[in-house]
């Protein structure tokens, strides 16, 4: 029997990117047993996507991510991404740009944003939705109409 190439194997292993990972987790994903089928491939590092000095630009990060994707030697099979915003709304923007399946950005944005999440939790079940006020200025948090809740002592 005749082994493929590295080139062939390497076309035929699914490309999965993974937004905003590091070294140590990109290193257990890469030991989940199906990943032998895939090839995995860091896209912006955490570093990039969580900088030490907590502003990031947006637009900038995913010209990056598509810069590295569209570096590759063919579309990618998957994308995912380790952390949450902004990696889920890169994760979704990308997606839709190279026609995969994942949820809409739009999704994501309500899930994402607690008062647009409340609202549509209120259509669902609107008893047990506890009331919430959209902030004046967009720096203003949020506040629950409930007391916040306690952390248990001791």
């Amino acid at each position: 029997m005749v082994k493929p190439s590295a080139a062939k194997r390497s076309r035929a292993r699914k490309l999965v990117c993974i937004v905003g990972s590091d070294d140590f987790h990109q290193s257990m994903i890469g030991r989940v047993p199906e990943a032998k089928n895939w090839r995995l491939e860091q896209v912006l590092h955490r570093s990039d996507v969580q900088p030490p000095r907590g502003t990031f630009d947006f637009d900038a990060l995913y010209a990056k991510a598509r810069s590295i994707i569209d570096g590759f030697d063919r579309p990618p099979d998957a994308i995912t991404g380790h952390l949450d915003f902004p990696v889920t709304a890169l994760v979704s923007l990308l997606c839709r740009h190279y026609g995969l399946t994942a949820a809409s950005p739009e999704a994501v944005a309500r899930c994402e944003h607690k008062f647009w999440m409340r609202e549509l939790q209120r259509k669902v079940q609107p008893e047990r939705t506890p009331k919430l006020s959209a902030p004046s200025t967009p720096l203003r948090r949020m506040r629950s109409a409930r007391r916040p809740c306690r952390f248990p002592s001791g």
